[in-house]
């Protein structure tokens, strides 16, 4: 979906939500179980019309007992790290 403003364009991009994930600490292969979500805001390179990326982040539990980390945030290829602000 796009929103169009003056300024800039507006993208609104959701997360599919999978079966099965991935734990990136312990490894453990497991069934999707969602801990929360949230929207973030991205910055898109674009040369013709400045655009912002609004991302849903959506965050999975680890079922793994023995993991130190409690959940984790569903990664989107197509979005960098440093894309991101709030």
């Amino acid at each position: 979906m796009a929103i169009r403003d003056d300024n800039c364009e507006i993208k609104i991009i959701k997360t599919n939500i999978p079966k099965r994930c991935i734990c990136p600490d312990c490894g453990t292969e497991q069934p999707f179980r969602k801990d929360h979500e949230h929207w973030k805001k991205a910055k898109d390179l674009n040369l013709n019309r400045p655009t912002i990326l609004t991302v849903q982040r959506i965050s999975a539990k680890c079922l793994n007992p023995s993991c130190k980390r409690r959940s984790f945030v569903l990664q989107r290829p197509e979005i960098n790290r440093k894309q991101i602000f709030d």
